[in-house]
Parts: C-alpha cells; structure tokens; sequence
C-alpha cells in the first residue's frame, strides 16, 4: 500500500493503474483496502494532497 500511496501522490497515473501495478484485479478492491489504510478513497487522497 505503501507503493500505491507513492505513485498516487507522485504521478498522475489513472487509480486503476496503479491498482493494477500494486496486485490488484479489481478496482473495487483496491479502494476498499486503501480505504482501510488511509481511512480515504484513492482519488479523494489524491486530490487532498494535490492541492
């Protein structure tokens, strides 16, 4: 997750992208797990951080 959180904040990939590169099959998945770790959605933490 701690990959997925890098590449999120340091590059403008697409969230499925990085999921995809991070393991994941599934989209859903890997949002509800980043949510777990984070306690926000992949591209709500991306616009959060962004800013």
């Amino acid at each position: 997750m701690t990959k997925a959180i890098e590449l999120i904040l340091k590059t403008d990939q697409p969230i499925s992208d990085i999921a995809f590169h991070c393991g994941y099959k599934n989209i859903g998945a890997f949002s509800n797990a980043f949510y777990e770790f984070t306690n926000a959605r992949p591209t709500d933490f991306r616009k959060v951080r962004k800013r």
